[in-house]
């Protein structure tokens, strides 16, 4: 089983993966379901009125800092992140456990936390733990980018016949 076989020889680079997924979610998250419940239920905006300010702002910060990563020519690109984490014969299963890990840990909780945080100190910035984990998904990233791990120990041809 494809599952068994990534857990028992690939768990570094499912850990990995998911670490490198994590920030997406959060930020994801964050802005999807706590930004606007925060506030019209708190400021008192109406949800057009944070829905574009929320788009405007996004497109802004985009724009500005799409041409300086093409400029890079090596941008780290997820979806080939996680191809070259794992052999062809577990890399279905393997890309698929980062990312659902990565999805329940960052984008899971990032609502319930950024929610808790404003209970008990009634901050509505949830700042410092999107800011982690978004950190948490560069340094994943990036170690990989950087050969820091070695391909998996399960990379090898495939059989013939």
């Amino acid at each position: 089983m494809p599952i068994v076989t990534v857990l028992r020889e690939n768990l570094r680079e499912v850990l990995l993966a998911a670490g490198a997924f994590i920030g997406i979610n959060t930020v994801g998250y964050i802005f999807m379901a706590y930004l606007l419940s925060y506030s019209t239920k708190v400021l008192g905006m109406s949800k057009t009125l944070v829905l574009l300010v929320t788009g405007s702002v996004g497109l802004t910060v985009w724009a500005a800092a799409l041409f300086p990563l093409i400029d890079l020519r090596n941008p780290p690109v997820i979806a080939a992140l996680f191809t070259e984490l794992f052999s062809a014969e577990v890399r279905y299963s393997g890309a698929s456990l980062g990312y659902q890990i990565g999805s329940v840990l960052g984008g899971g909780l990032a609502p319930t936390v950024a929610a808790a945080l404003y209970a008990n100190w009634g901050s509505s910035a949830p700042s410092p733990c999107t800011s982690l984990r978004s950190r948490c998904s560069a340094c994943s990233a990036s170690s990989r980018s950087r050969g820091r791990f070695a391909p998996p120990r399960s990379a090898r041809p495939l059989r013939s016949g």
